[in-house]
Order: C-alpha cells, then structure tokens, then sequence
C-alpha cells in the first residue's frame, strides 16, 4: 500500500469535507424542489448497492437522496440544466 504525505491526506479530507456538504445541501433542498413524481426502478449488481447503501449511511442521507445526486450530477456535465437544487 503505497504510503500518503501529509499534504495528500490533508487535500483528501478538504475533498472529502466539500463532497459531504454538498450531498447534505442537495438532500436537504431537494425537498424544497416540491414532490418526487416520477418513480424510475432500477437494478444494481449486489457490490454497487451495498456501497450505496453504506455511503448513504455515512452520509447521512437515504439511498434515493444519494442516488438522485449522483444522477443530477452526471445529468449536469451533460448539459442538463433544469433542477432547482
């Protein structure tokens, strides 16, 4: 394992720490955005659901609210603008 200097580690907890609030902020003001209509299923292999599952825990956050930002993240770089979060 290769090891990290303290400069590395200190950039990935400011990461770290700017990742969180963002996902926080968005599951927070999502609901802000009004009511969540339009229900998508989805299937994911048992390891990807596992690691949504725990992230969302630590986050703090449900699995919806992480899944949601992830997918407005992506939509974002795509050029999707309508979102009010």
């Amino acid at each position: 394992m290769p090891t990290l200097c303290p400069q590395t580690v200190s950039d990935e907890r400011q990461v770290r720490k700017i990742l969180d609030v963002s996902l926080r902020h968005f599951a927070r003001s999502e609901q802000d955005c009004g009511k969540l209509t339009s229900p998508v299923s989805t299937r994911f292999p048992r390891s990807l659901a596992a690691f949504m599952r725990t992230s969302a825990l630590v986050e703090g956050v449900s699995e919806s609210s992480l899944i949601r930002y992830c997918c407005v993240r992506w939509a974002r770089e795509q050029g999707y603008t309508h979102t009010c979060v």
